[in-house]
C-alpha cells in the first residue's frame, strides 16, 4: 500500500468523524461527560478486550453513557453494521466483494499478529509454513512426523468469515483446510480447546496467548512477538479495524465520540496492554 498505516488512519478518521489533523489524536475521556445515549458493537473477537475496557472507563464517567459489546467474528460484526443493527462492526479482516452492498468505511484500529498455539506439554517449539498446510490438509496426521510425540494431532479451526481464518489462509494455508477440524467460535474457544487437549494445534490472537495454557509456535523461525510484528519479520499480522456506515449523518455523535476515543493517545494504553500495537503508534 503507498500510504503509511498513520495516514490510513488520518484519511479515514477525516472522512468519518469529521475531524481536522489536530483534533485526530487528542480526545479526553472526561468528553463523555457531555453525552448520552448507547453504543452498540458487536464483531470480532479479537477486539473484545479492548472495547470492553473502553466500556468500562466511559461508563465509569458517565453512567448516562452505555457501551453494548458482543463478538461474534468479523462476518456478523459486518452484517450488522451493514444491517444497521448495531453502531460499530469489528472486524480482523476487510471486506469481502459481497459485503460492499453495505456501503461501510472502516477506521484502522491496531495491529495484530497471529500466533499456532499447541498445549504447553507439547515439546516441539517450532513449526515451518509448510509443515502446517500438511497438517490442515491431511498430509501429517501424528505429532512423531515432526519429532514428537508419538500422538494424532487434533485440529482446531475458526468458522468460515473469521478475519483470524482469513489471515492464517493467506499467510499459511493459501487454500482452506481440507482435513476435518474442530471449529471454534472465537479466541477464548480456541485458548481453551488447545489448553485441555495436549495433542492439539490451533491459532489465536497474540494478544489471547497465555503461556500457562497456551504456547506459540516459532514459525518459520521467527518468534510471534510485537517485537517481530514491528520490524516486519513476522508475516502473520493483520489489521484490526472498525466498520460504521459511510455517511456522517448515520453515525450518531456519541459513536463518533466513541471511535475518537479508541484512536486517540489517551487509549493507547488499553489496546497495548491488550497485546496489541496502537495503528497511530506504528
Amino acid at each position: 500500500m503507498s500510504l503509511s498505516c498513520k495516514n490510513y488512519l488520518i484519511y479515514f478518521s477525516i472522512a468519518i468523524l469529521n475531524l481536522s489533523v489536530s483534533q485526530l489524536y487528542a480526545f479526553d475521556i472526561e468528553n463523555f461527560r457531555n453525552y448520552s445515549g448507547t453504543v452498540s458493537i458487536s464483531g470480532g473477537s479479537a477486539h473484545y478486550p479492548v472495547m470492553k475496557e473502553a466500556k468500562y472507563r466511559i461508563e465509569n464517567i458517565n453512567p448516562n453513557i452505555l457501551v453494548n459489546v458482543k463478538g461474534g467474528g468479523s462476518s456478523l460484526g459486518i452484517k450488522e453494521v451493514g444491517e444497521g443493527s448495531v453502531d460499530i462492526g469489528n472486524s480482523g479482516r476487510f471486506l469481502k466483494e459481497k459485503e460492499k452492498i453495505y456501503n461501510l468505511m472502516y477506521v484502522p484500529l491496531a495491529v495484530d499478529a497471529v500466533a499456532i498455539v499447541v498445549h504447553p506439554s507439547n515439546p516441539i517449539n517450532k513449526i515451518t509454513s509448510e509443515s502446517i498446510q500438511k497438517i490442515y490438509s491431511g498430509k501429517i496426521t501424528n505429532w512423531k512426523q515432526l519429532g514428537g510425540k508419538d500422538e494424532n494431532i487434533s485440529v482446531f479451526d475458526r468458522q468460515d468469515g473469521s478475519g483470524t481464518q482469513t489471515s492464517f489462509i493467506k499467510h499459511i494455508l493459501h487454500k482452506k483446510r481440507t482435513v476435518q477440524a474442530r471449529i471454534m467460535q472465537s479466541h477464548e474457544e480456541m485458548k481453551i480447546a488447545v489448553s485441555w487437549d495436549k495433542n492439539g494445534i490451533g491459532f489465536i490472537s497474540l494478544g489471547y496467548v497465555d503461556k500457562s495454557k497456551t504456547k506459540p509456535l516459532i514459525l518459520d523461525g521467527v518468534e510471534a512477538s510485537i517485537e517481530n510484528t514491528l520490524n516486519g519479520n513476522y508475516a502473520m499480522q493483520r489489521k484490526l479495524v472498525m466498520f460504521v456506515k459511510n455517511d456522517p449523518k448515520l453515525v450518531t455523535p456519541l459513536t463518533q465520540a466513541f471511535i475518537k476515543y479508541l484512536t486517540s493517545h489517551e487509549a493507547i494504553d488499553i489496546i497495548k496492554k491488550n497485546g496489541y500495537i496502537p495503528i497511530n503508534n506504528r
